[in-house]
């Protein structure tokens, strides 16, 4: 099964690697003109990353395609390619929610999987540094032959192990997203790391935003809502030295994740008739940042 990488960011350059260790069959779906990439592995020397890419026109319809991409930029990928997307199995990993349904409509014969993972990295000009090993969540959410579930599977455990199946990743999905909706946004908007978000000023915001969104989860009848505050706190702890990304975004000028984090929970309190006033206040502060840089 030949493996398709979208993009050359951080995430997807260690996929890249993983490909090359375990001597898959793979090519590189590039964004823009295609890169030279430099990566250093947790555990070995630094090498540069093969040039091999994927011609969108030539895609079979056997391929597994991974989309370690920002949720902005997976449908201007799938746009990109959409034309020759036949039954390929597409793997989403990214931050947010609400991708997923754009991308069913961009690609409606293809199956999907969707994911949490844990593996770290960060991209310096044309340079990628692994941070963290990180285990892998993945869902299906299509239905597909065991034949190919087989097939998927095993390339998936050998580019993303240790990774854990599960019948539903909700819960995970909106856990990770709550976190997301707190330390994103304030982190960016305060100009702070992640740890400092642990000060007494912050508490009183980052409690709203909480309740907030665990409304939203008791609404759509998702569980793992109860300690949504320990969540939060143990990734600030476990993160303090770090910038967010989208803090380093909105440095760099780049645009953010905040449609799909903030923004979906805005629309989610729309749909249910469930205010989320902070979280839109957020959201709109985000915007206003961009607008201004």
């Amino acid at each position: 099964m030949r493996v398709l990488i979208a993009g050359q960011g951080a995430i997807g350059s260690v996929l890249a690697y993983r490909c090359e260790l375990h001597g898959l069959d793979y090519r590189v779906l590039p964004r823009r003109q295609k890169q030279s990439i430099e990566f250093q592995p947790l555990d070995a020397a630094c090498l540069r990353l093969p040039s091999a890419q994927q011609n969108p026109a030539s895609l079979r319809g056997d391929e597994l395609l991974l989309l370690p991409l920002k949720a902005y930029q997976v449908q201007s990928m799938l746009e990109q390619v959409s034309p020759y997307l036949s039954t390929q199995t597409l793997v989403l990993l990214h931050n947010g929610l609400g991708v997923l349904e754009k991308a069913r409509h961009l690609a409606p014969e293809c199956s999907f999987i969707q994911g949490i993972t844990r593996l770290a990295a960060y991209k310096q000009q044309h340079r990628v540094t692994q941070t963290a090993q990180g285990d892998t969540h993945l869902s299906w959410v299509s239905e597909v032959n065991q034949s190919r579930e087989q097939k998927v599977h095993a390339v998936l455990e050998e580019l993303l192990s240790p990774v854990y199946w599960h019948q539903d990743l909700s819960e995970a999905l909106w856990r990770k997203l709550v976190v997301n909706s707190v330390i994103n946004p304030l982190t960016a908007l305060h100009q702070v790391r992640n740890g400092q978000l642990s000060q007494p000023q912050y508490q009183a915001q980052i409690q709203t935003l909480i309740d907030e969104a665990r409304a939203l989860m008791q609404g759509l009848g998702i569980r793992g809502h109860e300690d949504l505050e320990r969540a939060v706190a143990e990734v600030i702890e476990q993160t303090s030295d770090n910038y967010s990304s989208m803090y380093q975004d909105l440095m760099q000028q780049r645009p953010t994740e905040i449609d799909y984090i903030n923004g979906y929970l805005c629309q989610e309190g729309q749909r249910l008739g469930i205010a989320t006033p902070e979280h839109q206040a957020v959201l709109e502060a985000i915007h206003a940042q961009q607008a201004a840089t």
